[in-house]
Formats: C-alpha cells, structure tokens, sequence
C-alpha cells in the first residue's frame, strides 16, 4: 500500500479557545459557520463532480487547558488525511521525523500523530467515510453561510524549511510555501480551492492579531456576510480588497484572531 496524502482537502484545523462555545456562536452567527450545537464544524466535499463518496473537512474548538496538543505548546493543531498510516508512521520515523507513540482508531478512521520542525502538533488521519454512517455536517439556514475552509495559514521562524518538510514527509502538493488542495462542492460542479500557506515569523498579513495562525472562510457573496458584520456592530480590519483570486475581507473575532473571508473569483 501507497503511503502519503490523498486528499484534495486538509482534514481539519483546530484551535484553542478561552470560550469555546462562545466563540462558535459568534462565529456561527457572524459567518454563518454550521457548529449548530456542537464545538466542531464539518465541511462536505468531493474529488469530482459525479463522485458519489464525500469527504470532510473538520473545524475545532478546544478549551485552553486541552492536553490534545500536547506536547506541543502552540495553541493550534493541523490534520492531514492520508492513506496508509501505520507504514507512513513508522516511514516518518526512518526519516527522522518525532513520531508519537500513541495511536488511535475509531469507526471513522484511524490516527497517529507528528511534531513538525516548529514543535506544531500534527494529527495524520486515514479516514473511514463510511464510518460518520448517514450523519450529515452541520448545516445553518442562512444566506451567508460559509462554503468551507478557503485557507490555513500558519507563520513560522523558517517558511522555506517547513515548507520542505511538509513536502517531503507527506508529499503535499508545496509549490514555494504555499499548497493548493482542490475539490467540488457536494452540490456543485465548479471546482474550489483550499490554500495552505507558511509566511515568515514577523510577516504583517496576521496583524493586528498577534496569533500563529489565521484561516480563510470561502462565502458565496461577500458583501452580504459585511453588511451581516455590521449589523451586528462589528468591524471590518481595513478595507475589502479585490483581486484576480476574488474579492476579501478581513474581521477580528471576540479573543483577537484576524480572519479572511473570500469570495472566489
């Protein structure tokens, strides 16, 4: 068996909250990101149009004294869904790579886990679809709700390096720092990007957010989701920009993350 990434998505991204369950209302609320009533949000898609099987991309929430992470000290943790994962750990581990001990596994796949150079902790999932059985994402009525994950983008004290070591250990697609997953829609033919980007430690793009991290919602119709923002009193980080990839907009959430919100060109 072939070992390595297989996804045309990242598997998830979690974070670390002050107030988890606040936070995913506001940004249930604000965005139109479908927690319903839970702390995680799952975002369907698939490799091609007529394919009949999805896969997800999951979004988490974590309380500040998690033990999830560790025994990484960053307060974000990245999943990447793979094939093969038992021979990838111990192929990781020939590369000199820090392996976990432990592993995992449920109805819905199974789980291991690697420190990158930047002492980040990432959590490798070899995914069982069918194991999620008939339960669907999340969903929220409303015109702005989110189309999915559009980006991670993380900042580290040697973009070049990770960047290598993320294209080395687990073959992802790096063209410079940066990664482009694609797929479709669940209800849709057009094909959608999901970004993966390192930028430099002291890059300005995060600020005013002082955090490691900033994600990227994709949403059907930006101006919408702004005149929702302020409606609700919040804020917009500068003014909304346009460019070849789309139109963007940048807004803090209530602990200070900056977030971009994009909509495809």
């Amino acid at each position: 068996m072939s070992q390595g990434v297989i996804s045309p998505a990242i598997g998830g991204f979690f974070f670390k909250s002050r107030d988890p369950k606040s936070l995913a209302r506001w940004m249930e609320d604000r965005l139109g990101v479908p927690f319903g009533t839970q702390l995680y949000a799952s975002f369907l898609w698939k490799t091609s149009p007529d394919d009949s099987m999805t896969g997800r991309t999951e979004l988490g929430l974590f309380q500040q004294d998690t033990d999830y992470f560790s025994p990484s000290t960053t307060d974000f943790m990245l999943n990447i869904r793979v094939t093969g994962l038992f021979q990838l750990l111990d192929q990781l581990q020939s590369k000199g790579a820090t392996v976990l001990d432990q592993t995992q596994s449920f109805e819905y796949g199974h789980f291991g886990w690697v420190l990158d150079p930047d002492g980040n902790k990432i959590e490798l999932w070899e995914p069982n679809e069918s194991g999620f059985g008939d339960l669907p994402a999340q969903t929220v009525s409303s015109r702005m709700t989110c189309d999915g994950i559009g980006g991670v983008f993380l900042k580290s004290r040697q973009p070049d390096q990770l960047s290598n070591w993320f294209r080395e250990m687990f073959q992802l697609p790096m063209q410079g720092t940066m990664a482009l997953f694609k797929n479709y829609p669940v209800n849709g033919t057009v094909q959608q990007v999901q970004v993966f980007s390192i930028m430099k430690e002291d890059s300005s793009y995060f600020a005013p957010s002082a955090q490691q991290f900033m994600l990227n919602f994709r949403v059907p119709d930006l101006d919408v989701v702004i005149r929702e923002l302020k409606d609700h009193g919040e804020t917009l980080v500068g003014e909304p920009e346009s460019h070849p990839q789309g139109k963007f907009a940048w807004v803090l959430d209530p602990e200070g993350r900056k977030i971009e919100l994009w909509q495809p060109a």
